[in-house]
């Protein structure tokens, strides 16, 4: 990749676009970077196009911006950058001197300034600064930061964008001179025709590349030998066939709508740039929702492709996803961001969210996809199975059975490695991957045991600093009032589970296992060795919550309440 591209990808990693009063968008939101690949995620109609649309309309200029209102208001697009050094040349010229800017010259002053952040707003053709760090200070501030906010160049300057869209196919086309593919695939079958038959523009590179790139997608159990196109003289249309190994030429339109996804992609990557006279690297391409009609083992081989194009070349990619394959790909990757997409009511509200950071080193350690806290409604992290099965049954009884795991929420096991750190004495570490992995999801939950074993017991610090982190992202942190999530159950539902033995319960910060070990000596270190099953027969006791304490009452009632808001359900739905 050459220097002048990695420069760029450096200075785009620090830039931030944000836009307000478009589309679904009344409050700034979009990207705190820009990365190389950048993956938006969300459900249906929450907004993910809208972003894709916004980097659009940024790259081929702003007259979709422009005409775009929403709740009265303009469109405003926010821009903070580091300041490059051409642009603060425009603005502080080496040959000028004098006024109020201090030094020999005025470049003298200003080169303080070269990657430094400066952020404006821009409505229109029209630029308002905003901030630089630090300022100026100068008598007339105003003025240069004017000057300034006109010399910054805009932040995908000199590139184009390549679109394919979720409604795509590819249809028998006449022929036409028309050199252009659009985000619907129209057009595919002539653009082909021209690269593949033509004199004028045969190119058996571009031939050999869509090839290859073909078999590397579908894998070694299908071998394309050629792409061809037939002409139906009775139509006077063209028809792209593929040439299969032992199956002779197929027609497109019998295959199905995955491999046309396949063939779009590999036209976007390597023949758009060929045929506009650009390097792929000067070229942002949105894919939307390549997942439809693909098997995952296709869905890998073909995100890995265009991974490994945007490594070799130094493109962009913005794509959107529902696709648990591509999350649980790139969530390690370094120049990969997240974007998460929510809306409520008709808004929506962006959350990014880098895979650099070493939250998500620590999934692998907890089995844990990264696609089940990114997609999730709600996360709920507990210690392991039979908590699980706890809360899970505590929901469906406070409310009404109306809320499942899956489909409202998702429960997390942080057990093994994290809750060493979390029922031990020693406090985690300020950097620890787990308290930044709980921010992947701000709709999350936590409970933990208090582990508190004498009355006026504390608990740890570790215990105190997640709570604190959970609340100040707007979740929900919930420690056990006895020493284990355990202590709640009633002595009259262990009886029944017990066959009818009386178990004389201790102090909430005593053990249960001890107290049915003091009621048949070697049961309780049993079952604490089968929590899982345990925990399954106790629930089928526990038929309603006025059995249960009232701390554990409140409690789950909160949940709920929580999880609803966060599924847009109302209390009495």
């Amino acid at each position: 990749m050459k220097d002048e591209v990695k420069r760029r990808a450096k200075r785009l990693s620090e830039t931030s676009l944000e836009v307000s009063g478009f589309k679904c968008f009344d409050d700034f939101a979009g990207f705190e970077r820009i990365q190389r690949m950048n993956l938006v995620i969300g459900k249906n109609n929450s907004g993910k196009s809208a972003l894709l649309d916004l980097i659009e309309a940024l790259v081929s200029g702003t007259a979709i911006l422009d005409a775009a209102t929403r709740a009265g208001k303009s469109a405003q697009i926010r821009v903070r950058q580091a300041l490059s050094e051409q642009a603060l040349r425009n603005t502080f010229p080496k040959n000028t001197h004098g006024g109020s800017v201090p030094g020999n010259n005025h470049w003298e002053f200003g080169c303080q300034w070269v990657g430094k952040p400066f952020s404006y707003v821009r409505s229109g053709k029209d630029r308002s600064f905003l901030q630089v760090e630090p300022p100026f200070n100068l008598q007339d501030s105003e003025d240069y930061l004017r000057s300034l906010s006109s010399n910054v160049e805009e932040p995908f300057n000199g590139m184009k964008t390549s679109r394919l869209s979720s409604e795509r196919d590819i249809n028998s086309e006449g022929q036409s001179k028309d050199f252009h593919l659009s985000s619907t695939g129209r057009g595919a079958t002539n653009v082909l025709r021209r690269i593949l038959l033509t004199k004028e523009h045969s190119n058996d590179e571009l031939r050999r590349k869509i090839i290859e790139g073909f078999n590397e997608v579908l894998g070694p159990s299908v071998v394309l030998e050629d792409i061809t196109l037939k002409h139906d003289e009775g139509t006077e249309l063209w028809e792209v066939y593929l040439n299969e190994r032992g199956k002779g030429a197929i027609p497109l339109s019998a295959s199905g709508s995955g491999l046309k996804t396949i063939l779009l992609v590999l036209c976007h990557l390597f023949i758009v740039p060929a045929i506009s006279a650009k390097r792929a690297a000067d070229y942002i391409f949105l894919f939307e929702e390549l997942e439809n009609n693909l098997h995952p083992d296709m869905q890998r081989r073909l995100l890995n492709l265009i991974n490994r194009f945007s490594q070799e070349t130094g493109c962009l990619i913005f794509m959107t996803t529902h696709s648990s394959v591509c999350i649980d790909m790139f969530h390690k990757e370094d120049d990969v961001q997240f974007l998460h997409v929510t809306q409520h009511g008709n808004v929506s509200s962006v959350e990014s969210v880098s895979s650099s950071s070493s939250r998500y080193r620590l999934l692998d350690d907890l089995g844990v996809r990264a696609s089940d806290l990114l997609q999730a409604n709600a996360v709920i992290w507990v210690e392991g199975p039979s908590d699980r099965t706890y809360i899970n049954h505590w929901i469906s009884l406070a409310s009404g059975n109306s809320l499942k795991e899956s489909v409202h929420y998702q429960c997390v096991f942080y057990g093994g490695k994290l809750l060493s750190h979390l029922s031990a004495s020693d406090p985690i570490t300020d950097d620890d991957a787990f308290v930044k992995l709980l921010s992947v999801n701000r709709n999350c939950i936590v409970i933990m045991d208090s582990d508190i074993k004498q009355a006026g017991g504390e608990i740890n610090e570790t215990k105190a600093r997640v709570l604190k982190e959970v609340k100040g992202m707007g979740g929900y942190g919930w420690v056990t009032s006895g020493r284990e999530i355990e202590n709640y159950i009633p002595g009259s539902v262990l009886e029944k589970v017990l066959s009818g033995e009386k178990v004389q319960l201790g102090e909430k910060w005593e053990s249960v296992w001890d107290a049915i070990d003091a009621t048949t000596p070697g049961l309780g270190e049993k079952l604490s060795k089968q929590k899982p099953q345990f925990a399954a027969e106790i629930v089928k006791n526990m038929t309603s919550l006025g059995s249960l304490s009232v701390d554990l009452n409140e409690r789950i009632v909160e949940i709920v309440q929580h999880l609803r808001a966060w599924n847009g359900i109302g209390a009495t739905e």
